[in-house]
């Protein structure tokens, strides 16, 4: 009796997952254009050249699509990072950023790394594209696309998913930054 009440459930399961695997399959077929994006509200095209992507402009209305060009060489890179860690709204497509590691687990089994530590791993990354909250607002998750090499974007990967990242904000043309980190044996 429980064979006869289970194969119409598991008909319509598959039913289901059938329907599913169509919807997502047209879904994503008709939205892999990436290199011409045409915006229907206000009647323009876009085209865009190669290494250049174009993102939708929020809500959909009839704003300008920003695009970012990804240098020769590196990988468009999101990280969402806290909103006073993420330099507080500040940073803006075209800046230059510092990351840094926090790293307060201990479970990197580094020579002279004595966690809780913070630690420069990355000078002036070219910030692709920035969203999130405004300066002031005090609240909230940034979501940051950076140009990195696939090296650099290992480190960021890791210390994003594992530990947690701090960023700066540096100056145009600034040089390159290097620091030997901060644990409680130097912190002064």
């Amino acid at each position: 009796m429980a064979k006869a009440k289970s194969t119409p459930i598991i008909l319509i399961g598959i039913a289901v997952f059938v329907v599913g695997a169509a919807l997502t399959f047209v879904f994503l077929h008709g939205h892999n254009k990436t290199t011409t994006k045409k915006n229907t509200a206000s009647a323009t095209t876009t085209t865009l050249g190669a290494g250049a992507v174009a993102t939708p402009a929020a809500g959909g209305g009839a704003a300008a699509v920003p695009a970012f060009t990804i240098p020769a060489g590196k990988n468009a890179v999101a990280v969402s990072v806290a909103y006073v860690p993420g330099a507080a709204g500040f940073v803006r497509p075209g800046d230059g950023v510092n990351i840094y590691a926090t790293v307060k687990n201990g479970k990197l089994p580094l020579p002279g790394l004595n966690p809780p530590e913070a630690k420069l791993i990355l000078s002036n990354v070219e910030v692709l594209f920035a969203s999130g909250a405004a300066p002031g607002a005090g609240t909230g998750s940034l979501v940051f696309v950076l140009a990195l090499d696939p090296n650099q974007a290992e480190q960021v990967i890791f210390f994003t998913t594992y530990e947690s990242l701090y960023f700066s904000l540096v100056p145009k043309n600034a040089p390159p930054a290097a620091t030997s980190g901060r644990s409680y044996q130097n912190a002064f």
